[in-house]
This record gives structure tokens, C-alpha cells and sequence, in this order.
């Protein structure tokens, strides 16, 4: 359903090869070299410039690249739901760890008991990831917490969730009021990078003139699960948003650190592609969810 030529320019730009692309499409690479130059030639742009074996786009390609992608995107889920031929709502959406660890599953069991023959496909990386999956368009949509330039999606705020220190029950510190400074002492478990939690925690030590090198250790955790539990075994501290701790300290399993002058509250943020043609999948499920965060149902 996409132009073929516009299938190779595709190619050609991820794989950075026009030898490549022709195994990678089963065409031989004089074919590739034609359709390349077709484009060229419509477009009266150059888009690939190219010296020895090595293939580099042009500015122009940049912005052709997007729109194919886009092409691409809906067609291959138009094709989906051409052959899917009874009435579903389907799901194929990413979000970033705390939110699909411990937010997205109360939404996705609820929709699919209001909408049984429904499927549902999550992926959960950080943010930086999806958004690559979503411009690729192997996702229809995003939920993430992380920052991304909102002026090339279409985005919409969720709701806004807080970030807490936590430590284990027994530290000296738990459940008291401390400064940063008293910390720095501590082994510090942080999130990857990429993710939107570990920018807003670095952005907050910035502010301070320090860093996560500023703490004794950091510790580089890219689980959730595996971050509480090193902080339950003692092994550190961390910062993690408050609805992915909620439980534990409710159980005495952590204890929360008050951090004078610390107070981080992030959005939580629905974004798709700008004139997709699926924006009203986009659009319903964010209504949804957010009706039931206002009734008080996703608990």
C-alpha cells in the first residue's frame, strides 16, 4: 500500500546502504540506485549523500524520512484492520516503565472486560526508546513520563504524579526530614538512561550543583521490581515516582525520606503522531482512562 520507491528510500535511510537495502528487499542494488534517483529527481532534492561505502542523508531526507514513516504506519495498521473483520478495539500502544508496571494494567483489564473480543499489545521501555518505535510505527501511541518535544506529537496530560526518596525501614533517616547533603553519604540506586524518571532526578541534583556522581556509589538499575528490592535489602536509596511505591510503604516494606526543598511532580503524558489516521484510537483510550482516574475506578 505504500509506493515502493518510498518502501527503499526507507531502507536506504535505516540501514545507512544501498548493498544492504537491496538484500535486505530482494532487488538488486542497481534498482535500489533507480528508485533513490526517482525520488531525487520528483522531489528536486538530493537525498543521500554518498562517499566510497559511506551513505549519509540530506536534511531533506530527514523530513521525508518522517512523512514516509507516517505512510508506512497506517497502512500496515489500515492492512490489520482490513483483515481484521469483526468490530474490535484494539491496542497497541507503549509506556514507560513506572507507568506501565503500575498504572497502564488497572486501564487495560478494565477495557478489555468492556470490550471482550478486544486485543491489547503494551510494550514498556523508556521513553527514548518508544518514541523511536513510535516513529518507526511498530506503536499506534505513547504513555510516557519522560521529556519529548510535544511540538511533533500530538500530546495530552494524563495526570501528574509526585516522586518520594525512599529508603529501608531501618535507616536512620526513614520517615525523618533531612537535606540532600545528608545523603550524598549513600550508595544512590538510579534509573537507566533514558528515562524520564532518572532526567527529572538529575535535573533536581542539578539545581543543587550536584550530581549522581556527587553520591558515594549509583548504582544503574533499569527495573523497578529490582530497584525497591535493593532498596528493601539496604543496598541503597532511591527516588522513584510514589504510585510504584504506594504499596510498599504502606506495608512498612520502604519508608519515605522527606527531603527538605525536594518536590518533584512530573505528568504522565498520552502523545501519537501528528495526522496519523489513527488518532482516534489515540483519542479514545486517553478519554477513557482519564474517566476512570475522575470516577476513582483504576484503584
Amino acid at each position: 500500500m505504500i509506493d515502493f520507491r518510498l518502501h527503499t528510500f526507507l531502507s536506504v535511510y535505516r540501514l545507512r546502504s544501498f548493498t544492504r537495502s537491496a538484500e535486505a528487499l530482494f532487488v538488486t542494488q542497481p534498482a535500489v540506485t533507480q528508485h533513490i534517483r526517482h525520488l531525487e529527481a520528483e522531489l528536486g532534492v538530493k537525498l543521500f549523500e554518498v562517499k566510497g561505502r559511506t551513505v549519509r542523508p540530506t536534511e531533506a531526507a530527514g523530513i521525508l524520512k518522517d512523512y514516509a514513516e507516517s505512510v508506512e504506519a497506517d497502512a500496515r495498521r489500515t492492512r490489520e484492520r482490513m483483515l481484521a473483520v469483526q468490530s474490535r478495539k484494539d491496542l497497541r500502544f507503549g509506556a514507560t516503565r513506572t507507568i506501565g508496571e503500575f498504572l497502564m494494567p488497572r486501564f487495560i483489564a478494565r477495557w478489555l472486560a468492556d470490550y471482550p473480543d478486544s486485543q491489547a499489545s503494551l510494550a514498556v521501555d523508556n521513553t527514548d526508546a518508544l518514541l523511536r518505535e513510535l516513529d518507526r510505527g511498530t506503536l499506534d501511541f505513547l504513555c510516557v513520563e519522560g521529556r519529548f518535544d510535544r511540538d511533533s506529537y500530538t500530546a495530552r496530560t494524563l495526570c501528574s504524579s509526585p516522586m518520594a526518596f525512599v529508603c529501608p525501614p531501618e535507616h536512620p533517616l526513614a520517615r525523618k526530614s533531612a537535606q540532600i547533603e545528608e545523603l550524598l553519604s549513600e550508595t544512590f540506586i538510579a534509573r537507566e538512561q533514558g528515562s524520564g524518571g532518572r532526567m527529572l532526578v538529575e535535573d533536581f541534583l542539578g539545581s543543587r550543583n550536584l550530581s549522581l556522581k556527587s553520591f558515594s556509589r549509583c548504582l544503574e538499575i533499569g527495573s523497578i521490581g529490582a530497584a525497591k528490592d535493593l532498596v528493601r535489602r539496604g543496598c541503597g536509596i532511591a527516588v522513584l515516582y510514589e504510585i510504584s511505591v504506594e504499596q510498599e510503604i504502606r506495608s512498612g516494606a520502604l519508608a519515605r525520606i522527606d527531603v527538605r526543598d525536594f518536590s518533584i511532580v512530573h505528568d504522565f503524558t498520552f502523545a501519537c503522531k501528528k495526522n496519523t489516521l489513527y488518532e482516534k484510537d489515540f483519542s479514545d483510550f486517553f478519554a477513557y482512562c482519564s474517566n476512570m482516574l475522575s470516577s476513582g475506578q483504576y484503584l
